[in-house]
């Protein structure tokens, strides 16, 4: 047998230690493959997916690539300690540190290895699926299958890179030289934990701060909101690392419940187990708490896009890029063939629609130069706006003569004639208009063109009668927004070739603040299952680096009389804290989390999607709770006389 045999058979042989830790690698490779492969898709930039989802897909993978790395690397240091006493028999034998630091190295290699290749072809199996959710999440058509090769290679080339860099950390972690110390391993008795009683206050003081953002006003900054997130992380970290160790302290000075029943087997386990699990216990509370969190703030603000469309006004507008210096009548001006294909796109939808095209021209009139510059407009185009908003219209204006709005005559109250300097055009403040800047006669607007034409802003306005739904319609926001032309046109317009200008309107901004919101939780549900998945791994690994040590004080407890049924309820009890003790706080500090975020952002919808969030959690957790129990149990079983 040579080395890399020997190698492949110590991962054989340690493969139902390894199965959790290689479950949990493979599924965060499949999650970070089917992303890879859905960003990639040659179709998407067909249908103009929004940056901003763009963005949030390159997060998620940056967030599961690092959630991985931390991943692998603690459960390669917890499977390297329980293996302490195999490298001190193999130091014994005469196996050097060369040959033990390239065996670590090669056996890590091959399960990352395996990883990769489980966690890719999991992610081709449901590639249709997923693709198939994600066209959903986005609002467009169904993406076909396609050869991720980018995505292929993006995988391979992170994890590799990952397992590498894991692998050659690993070798750290064993420097030890001396064979005795690798034979002690996990043997070595444990010292009393320390508890600091100030640091364990801190943490009582920190998580009241955290409390005390319920009786704040509304309007707080958002320096305070990061403040309360800070000392409500820090207040986390030292309530497990110290107050929970000074809990425990007090309980076992009760003496009349210290001594009742099966306490003292697991109150006295527990003073080591929450004191060695408190980093883990931290990192999986803070995951839970911020999922959790996360997934109510977007749903919220998913639903409240849904409210804002319903009551904003309708509007749908174009605005040209290139207007400066053109005076062409406007069927001839090359943004107007966008205007043709907006006017299609309504016109397939069988929609009644009327637009308006108006234009208006920055003009430098020295009585109110050091006021900001005033935008002109000519009579037609004011009265074709005034018409469509039912406006009172203007009958008649000569061509030294100009309407103004009332704030310029608040500010200049003895002006009666406005003038300019490149011109000898003096004009004759002959009434007042709350609508527009400065209206002038038609003759006037084209003079004054001549001269300052490149300042000219055009604006194209679409009225749509069946989109004011205030009128119109009386059903309910999701079967209203479900039968909407309105939202069919924008979705058509959204992947229209518009060239020239810019186009916004209602349904298109419903689009882009849907698609953002659906993308975010897609992405939360996929990393919070990771979540879920990986802190029972978590919490796995540990029991079983320390199974061998509690098989030693159950074997001793059964010589001096402690029953199956009593090893049972202590080792459950146990391993429940384990599972729900992070599960509590993580739900205590989503609500304080909620309260912060519905303070600043007045969000009404967050507190249900959040609590189905944490549910979830809790029964993910109680799945695997129940497994881990079984399984633990069971090998402690076999230690018992």
């Amino acid at each position: 047998m040579n080395f890399r045999q020997f190698a492949f058979n110590n991962v054989k042989r340690n493969a139902r230690a390894y199965s959790a830790y290689f479950l949990s690698s493979s599924f965060a490779v499949m999650i970070f493959f089917t992303y890879a492969m859905f960003l990639f898709h040659p179709d998407l930039a067909k249908h103009g997916l929004g940056r901003n989802a763009k963005i949030l897909l390159q997060a998620a993978e940056f967030v599961v690539f690092i959630f991985a790395f931390l991943f692998v690397l603690y459960s390669i240091s917890s499977f390297l300690k329980v293996r302490n006493k195999e490298f001190g028999i193999l130091t014994i034998l005469g196996a050097q540190k060369k040959q033990l630091n390239y065996l670590i190295f090669f056996e890590n290699m091959i399960i990352g290895s395996v990883s990769i290749l489980a966690g890719i072809a999991s992610g081709i199996l449901l590639a249709k699926l997923f693709i198939l959710l994600g066209s959903k999440v986005i609002d467009i058509k169904e993406l076909s299958l396609y050869f991720p090769a980018k995505a292929f290679g993006l995988t391979i080339i992170a994890f590799l890179a990952l397992f590498f860099i894991v692998s050659l950390i690993a070798l750290w972690l064993i420097r030890s030289n001396r064979a005795q110390e690798l034979l002690i391993g996990s043997s070595k008795p444990k010292t009393e934990p320390q508890i600091s009683t100030l640091l364990a206050l801190l943490s009582l003081v920190c998580m009241v701060g955290g409390l005390l953002v319920i009786y704040l006003p509304k309007d707080f900054s958002e320096s305070m909101m990061l403040s309360f997130l800070a000392l409500g992380i820090i207040g986390t970290y030292f309530f497990y690392t110290q107050f929970t160790g000074l809990a425990i302290r007090q309980l076992k000075k009760n003496r009349s419940f210290f001594w009742r029943n099966t306490h003292l087997l697991w109150i006295s386990e527990m003073a080591y187990k929450v004191k060695d699990n408190a980093r883990m216990f931290f990192m999986i509370t803070i995951m839970m708490a911020m999922a959790s969190s996360s997934i109510g703030f977007f749903v919220a603000r998913s639903q409240e896009s849904v409210e804002r469309f319903v009551k904003m006004p309708s509007y749908l507008q174009y605005s040209p890029e290139k207007t400066l210096g053109d005076s062409r009548p406007y069927q001839e001006r090359s943004w107007y063939s966008d205007i043709e294909k907006i006017d299609h796109e309504l016109t397939k939808a069988h929609l009644k629609f009327d637009k308006v095209i108006t234009s208006q021209n920055q003009i430098p009139f020295r009585e109110l130069m050091d006021l900001n510059e005033s935008s002109i407009m000519s009579l037609s185009e004011y009265n074709q706006w005034a018409k469509r908003e039912k406006w009172e219209e203007i009958k008649s204006l000569k061509s030294n003569e100009v309407m103004i709005n009332k704030h310029y005559l608040e500010e200049r109250k003895n002006v009666k004639t406005l003038s300019l300097e490149k011109d000898d055009i003096k004009l004759n403040i002959v009434g007042i208009t709350d609508h527009a800047d400065m209206i002038v006669s038609d003759a006037t607007y084209q003079r004054l063109l001549k001269t300052y034409n490149q300042s000219q802003i055009t604006f194209v306005q679409y009225y749509i009668p069946e989109w004011d739904y205030k009128k119109n319609n009386s059903q309910p926001i999701d079967l209203l927004l479900k039968n909407s032309s309105e939202i069919q046109v924008a979705k058509q317009l959204r992947n229209t070739d518009i060239k020239e200008g810019y186009l916004d309107a209602r349904g298109l901004a419903y689009l882009r603040d849907r698609t953002d919101s659906n993308v975010s939780l897609f992405i939360l549900v996929f990393i919070a299952a990771i979540f879920a998945v990986s802190s029972a791994s978590f919490i796995y690994f540990k029991l079983y680096t320390e199974l061998k040590q509690d098989q030693r004080i159950y074997n001793s407890l059964s010589k001096i009389g402690v029953s199956a049924k009593e090893m049972n309820k202590s080792a459950t009890i146990q391993i429940a804290i384990l599972f729900f003790l992070p599960m509590f706080v993580a739900a205590l500090e989503t609500v304080i989390g909620l309260i912060v975020l519905n303070k600043h952002f007045l969000y009404k919808h967050m507190f249900v999607p959040s609590l189905f969030g944490v549910t979830a959690f809790f029964i993910a957790q109680v799945i695997f709770f129940l497994i881990v129990r079984y399984r633990y149990i069971l090998q402690l079983k076999r230690a018992m006389l």
